[in-house]
């Protein structure tokens, strides 16, 4: 869903469906196995994700990969550990979850962020809400609706998660449609400004 050397702008729709499978792979096995399908599933996204570093030096290419892999991986324990204790209001805490472990990957870089909010950079009417919640407010709808798809195909009786997710995903549409044809509407008033030396 990122930029990448198939299609310079990426396919940022597959990120609204990207996660479905990795929670679907965390029901299915132990907890160990599910950290290590975690930190797997950040190494193969960061390696083809920043390959661009790869020319410029190969050990770093490999820490950044590292680092940036540890994002997933510090989700799988925070999701491992919520299944676990079964946190109320899922639907919820799954997303800030993941919000939260980017953050912490933020942090541990030093402010180097890479959210899943930078995959929409090309969909400017999804973008339109990080104006409001910024990166990590998108990242966390991203993820609600990846958990949302991912407990209605769990469970078929989810009807009504069903209609919460696709109202957040067309509410947030509706919204980033209206904020950009405003954005248009006042591009058309023009401003006089004098510059006096």
């Amino acid at each position: 869903s990122f930029p990448n050397f198939i299609y310079f702008k990426g396919f940022s729709f597959f990120v609204w469906i990207f996660a479905v499978p990795l929670f679907f792979s965390f029901d299915l096995c132990e907890w160990k196995k599910a950290l290590r399908l975690g930190l797997l599933q950040g190494l193969l996204s960061y390696f083809l994700l920043i390959n661009w570093l790869l020319p410029v030096d190969k050990r770093l290419y490999l820490l950044v990969v590292a680092l940036l892999s540890s994002q997933v991986f510090i989700f799988s324990l925070f999701y491992v550990a919520y299944r676990k204790h079964n946190i109320s209001w899922p639907l919820f805490s799954v997303p800030a979850l993941w919000v939260i472990s980017e953050f912490l990957r933020e942090n541990l870089m030093g402010g180097f962020s890479w959210n899943l909010a930078n995959s929409q950079t090309f969909s400017l009417a999804n973008l339109q809400i990080a104006s409001i919640t910024g990166p990590y407010g998108l990242s966390f709808i991203i993820i609600f609706v990846n958990y949302g798809l991912y407990l209605a195909l769990k469970s078929c009786r989810s009807v009504y998660k069903i209609i919460i997710t696709f109202s957040l995903v067309l509410g947030l549409l509706i919204f980033g449609y209206i904020r950009l044809n405003l954005a248009s509407h006042k591009q058309d008033e023009t401003l006089k400004i004098c510059s006096i030396q």
